[in-house]
């Protein structure tokens, strides 16, 4: 790490957000590797330390029990792209999981656990250069959002799209 982090003062005004997600473990055949999301919304989920509570003379004292009580739940929203590409991939994630016709349960347990992907979260300067990346492990898809269009909108917004991931831990990288 540089001698110098914690002396910039530059504000964090024009940072820009992408996620990316691997998608050759979907769908072997697609060109790309990655599904970039553009981020229009994404917050950094809060970090809990565990801790317990002891008696020393009768006066409770705290202490952290070195573990962290995160939900560890991430939710994404992204402008859509116009071939729904983003979609399709997180439509192909869900049905990895789930089995579509029965009762729900896996006939057979996947021991690999194949459905769970790393996500990458990256924050980019103005110049698209990155700043830093949060490297969430092995997430699966939890819930995908609901779109809805509107013929009343004449703005020519983009549409946007949420997901919502559940994740088991993550990594602080800086660039």
């Amino acid at each position: 790490m540089d001698s110098q982090i914690g002396t910039n003062l530059n504000l964090a005004t024009t940072i820009r957000w992408i996620a990316l997600i691997p998608w050759q473990y979907i769908s072997p055949d697609y060109k790309s590797l990655n599904v970039a999301f553009n981020l229009t919304s994404f917050s950094l989920p809060e970090v809990i330390l565990g801790s317990n509570e002891i008696s020393n003379f009768g006066y409770p004292i705290e202490f952290p029990n070195y573990t962290i009580t995160t939900n560890k739940i991430l939710t994404f929203e992204y402008m859509l792209s116009t071939d729904f590409h983003q979609y399709a991939m997180l439509w192909n994630w869900a049905n990895k999981i789930v089995v579509q016709d029965g009762s729900g349960a896996p006939t057979k347990i996947d021991e690999n656990s194949s459905f769970r992907l790393p996500i990458r979260f990256i924050a980019l300067t103005e110049y698209k250069k990155p700043i830093f990346e949060i490297l969430y492990k092995d997430c699966w898809v939890k819930e995908i959002g609901n779109i809805s269009w509107d013929y009343q909108d004449d703005t020519a917004s983009p549409i946007k799209h949420s997901f919502t991931c559940a994740y088991a831990n993550f990594k602080f990288i800086y660039h």
